[in-house]
């Protein structure tokens, strides 16, 4: 990281946080994790103590609660991977969160006809809420291999969706996964098959 064009130093506060100094004259207090689950009672004692402006968790495709969720966003403190603090640190504020791949999902669905709002509920889930439809709630993944134990363990984690969107069009989504998601009642689509479908009554 010290090798970024847009930092000055880097200081070490204790084990866990660190602080980047950037050379623009604005800092960055930024809290390590490395959860799975993101527990939103550890970022709240964390972010009153310290008042982080960045958590950066080292593990990839962590489960954020809706409560965690709304908490970052009120607290305005962004999370996300190593990439996601590059680009914050090329910025001039930590704030708003720059994730690309929510705002293109929420901006995308929100331009078919029948959509009314789109949001989102957690780390993966979006709810949609459709002009005289039922609201439907999908899960997006963002993997170049969808394979069965994605799927299982979107199941198991996520549990209340009717679908899952491959984002990456390019994404192989294998044939055990697909016999387990229709097994389950979970339909797995890529965005054209969604954006048709999204005009239909879902069971």
């Amino acid at each position: 990281m010290s090798g970024f064009k847009d930092i000055q130093s880097i200081k070490t506060i204790d084990t866990s946080q660190f602080q980047v100094l950037k050379k623009n004259g604005n800092s960055i207090k930024v809290l390590v994790i490395a959860c799975r689950d993101v527990n939103l009672a550890d970022i709240e004692r964390n972010s009153i103590e310290n008042k982080p402006g960045f958590v950066l968790n080292l593990i990839e495709n962590a489960y954020v609660p809706p409560k965690t969720q709304r908490f970052l966003t009120k607290a305005k403190i962004t999370f996300g991977n190593f990439g996601d603090l590059a680009k914050i640190i090329k910025r001039d504020s930590h704030w708003p969160n720059p994730k690309k791949e929510v705002d293109f999902v929420i901006s995308f669905l929100s331009n078919h006809d029948l959509v009314k709002k789109v949001k989102q509920i957690d780390s993966k889930r979006y709810r949609i809420k459709r002009k005289k439809l039922p609201k439907i709630t999908i899960l997006a993944l963002e993997a170049y291999d969808i394979g069965i134990e994605s799927i299982r363990y979107a199941d198991f984690k996520y549990k209340a969706f009717q679908a899952i969107l491959s984002t990456n069009p390019n994404a192989r989504i294998t044939k055990q996964a697909k016999a387990f998601a229709a097994e389950n009642g979970i339909k797995i689509y890529y965005w054209g098959d969604l954006l048709i479908n999204l005009s239909e009554k879902w069971k």
